[in-house]
């Protein structure tokens, strides 16, 4: 599904509504214009008519995720000791970032000049990137997927070391590479009849005629669709099983917890007893106060190994709390990316199986539409967001982070000001 934004871009020409120019022109536009009337002036007409809430949403999503990615590479490089947890963040952040200054602009800028777009290597770099940016987050979150498996449902298991943390990443990022320069081949400036004007001409970026019915096109659309597939399910059963060891961790630490307690009221009941003993005789005090000597080293020794333990029980506890959150936090991350891709991938298998079935969602809903087609991108903003309201460690250091720069800030301010 992570790699779906591509596939349907194929399907769908400029992701503009149906992607044909005649489709886009209403049909008393088509009778009050001449063949004479500038492409120009026609594509400014169009893109006033239906596209300014698509862009209006793509600029909204871009400056999210600008700055949402920013504080989460920030933070976590600076505030963050070395984990997978920590790499994991940056490299989906850098990803998401990526997505935010480079995919979503270029998109707008598509839309804007879906009649006019001439540039073939910007076309084929910036749809390359597109597929890779989708592809390549997919795969991050069913690498993040399978680490927090093995660090919940196997902890004495062999477990990925932060070096091969870092080595899955790196391959995750080279194979979406490989399966995104496909993109840059098949992809290029397509020359289109604009109905209903006679010669009339407009130039899209698109997939080339040459390709667009070859087997090359198809099966790797196919194959995108596959291991997108395979990727989503992975991540539902690894989640799921995630999710009920960490419901059957958290039931038997609550009872364990009730045991411990009533285990330490039982001890000290009976240490109070033996310390309020009456000793008669003298030789008997002493023995006796040698005994009670004993027994208060024991329970000195008893209640330092309760302390111990008891830091011990507290540091697995909020080592396991800190496990759970983490994973509870990928678990959100991963199902706001999938339902953002639901969809697109819902509008690709329509427009797959029953393309006439597409072209009246599309005339129904208009630009709301294309929006839906462009979901994808809600996924490149909500990782942030949701470390946001998940992390409580990252809302405390991204406060931090604010009241060191106002501090320096002010500190600044007031150096500057000084004669």
């Amino acid at each position: 599904m992570a790699a779906t934004s591509g596939f349907i871009s194929s399907l769908s020409g400029t992701y503009n509504n149906t992607g044909e120019f005649g489709s886009l022109i209403p049909e008393k536009s088509q009778r009050n214009v001449s063949s004479s009337t500038d492409l120009t002036d026609i594509e400014f007409e169009l893109f006033v008519k239906n596209d300014i809430p698509v862009v209006i949403y793509l600029a909204v999503l871009c400056v999210i995720g600008t700055l949402g990615n920013a504080h989460a590479i920030v933070v976590y490089s600076l505030r963050y000791k070395p984990s997978n947890h920590r790499t994991f963040v940056l490299w989906l952040a850098s990803v998401d970032l990526t997505a935010s200054l480079l995919s979503m602009p270029f998109e707008s800028f598509d839309i804007r000049y879906n009649l006019t777009f001439s540039i073939a290597s910007i076309c084929k770099f910036f749809k390359a990137l597109n597929y890779f940016v989708s592809t390549c987050s997919g795969f991050l979150l069913g690498v993040i997927a399978v680490e927090r498996y093995r660090k919940i449902c196997v902890p004495l298991g062999t477990q990925l070391t932060l070096r091969a943390a870092k080595y899955a990443c790196l391959v995750a990022t080279l194979v979406a590479i490989g399966l995104s320069s496909i993109s840059g081949v098949v992809y290029g400036i397509v020359s289109r009849e604009v109905p209903p004007f006679v010669n009339l001409t407009g130039t899209e970026c698109t997939v080339m005629d040459k390709y667009r019915e070859t087997y090359l096109f198809k099966g790797y659309s196919v194959f995108l669709l596959f291991i997108s597939t395979v990727v989503f399910i992975l991540c539902i059963f690894t989640y799921s099983f995630v999710g009920r060891i960490l419901y059957k961790q958290m039931l038997f630490r609550n009872k364990s917890h009730s045991n411990s307690t009533a285990s330490s009221s039982s001890n000290r009941k009976s240490i109070t007893g033996n310390d309020n003993l009456d000793f008669g005789s003298s030789g008997h005090q002493e023995e006796e106060s040698s005994f009670a000597a004993h027994v208060t080293t024991k329970e000195m020794n008893s209640v330092t190994s309760s302390k111990e333990n008891g830091k011990q029980r507290s540091k697995r506890k909020r080592g396991l709390d800190r496990s759970k959150q983490i994973a509870f936090m990928f678990l959100v991350a991963t199902a706001a990316s999938y339902a953002g891709y639901l969809p697109n991938m819902v509008l690709l298998i329509i427009k797959g199986i029953r393309s006439d079935t597409y072209d009246v969602i599309d005339e129904n809903l208009g630009a709301f539409n294309a929006i839906l087609v462009r979901s994808y991108f809600l996924s490149n903003v909500a990782n942030p967001i949701v470390y946001c309201f998940v992390d409580e460690r990252f809302r405390r250091e991204c406060k931090l982070l604010y009241r060191k720069f106002y501090f320096y800030i002010c500190k600044y301010v007031k150096c500057r000001g000084q004669p």
